[in-house]
C-alpha cells in the first residue's frame, strides 16, 4: 500500500486513517522495506518455530534499539530507530 496507493478491491477494507503510514514514508519518517518470510522477526510471536529458527527471530529482536518513539495520534506511536 505504500508503494502503490491506488485503491484495489483487495484494500476497500483498510480504514483511510490508516494511511498515516503511507504519509509518513511519503515525509521521510520511515523507511518501509521488504523483508524476507524466511527474515521475519516476529514469527516467533505467532508461529511454531524449530530452535534455529527461534533462536535466530530471538537474536534480530533482541538486536533492535529504539531511539526515539513520536505520538502520531491517540494511541499510536512512530519508532524511530
Amino acid at each position: 500500500l505504500v508503494g502503490n496507493p491506488e485503491f484495489h478491491q483487495r484494500t476497500k477494507h483498510i480504514d483511510v486513517r490508516h494511511n498515516f503510514i503511507r504519509d509518513a514514508q511519503s515525509d521521510g519518517k520511515i523507511l518501509v522495506e521488504y523483508i524476507d518470510t524466511k527474515k521475519q522477526a516476529a514469527d516467533f510471536l505467532s508461529k511454531s518455530l524449530n530452535s534455529p529458527q527461534f533462536i535466530m527471530c530471538r537474536e534480530t529482536v533482541n538486536r533492535v534499539e529504539f531511539a526515539q518513539q513520536i505520538r502520531v495520534r491517540e494511541g499510536v506511536k512512530l519508532v524511530i530507530s
